[in-house]
């Protein structure tokens, strides 16, 4: 991989939230949880750089509730809406290649 696809897939993720429920195992597994789902993001967004070279994500954010991700790629700019910031990668990745990914 480039030096430029690199710096356009680690553009900023979601920051991972958790509040400590007292139960450590619970927490341990929340947390791992949310590790897989970081870990998908980045691998739905490595695979729309690699079709769509020079694109930039926008910042991820929730808005009236909803996760909202963003792909800006020459004059285009797309945006995805689910109902957290996995959902909404997908939904972004489908728009670009109507598909759902693995």
């Amino acid at each position: 991989m480039d030096s430029g696809s690199a710096a356009t897939i680690f553009t900023p993720l979601p920051e991972l939230v958790m509040k400590n429920s007292g139960d450590t195992l619970q927490d341990k597994n929340r947390l791992a949880i949310e590790a897989c789902k970081l870990i998908a993001m980045v691998k739905l967004r490595d695979r729309m750089a690699r079709f769509l070279p020079g694109c930039r994500f926008l910042k991820p954010t929730l808005m009236d509730g909803k996760a909202v991700v963003g792909l800006r790629a020459g004059p285009l700019t797309r945006l995805g809406e689910g109902e957290d910031f996995l959902a909404a990668y997908y939904e972004l990745h489908q728009q670009d290649f109507g598909l759902r990914g693995d």
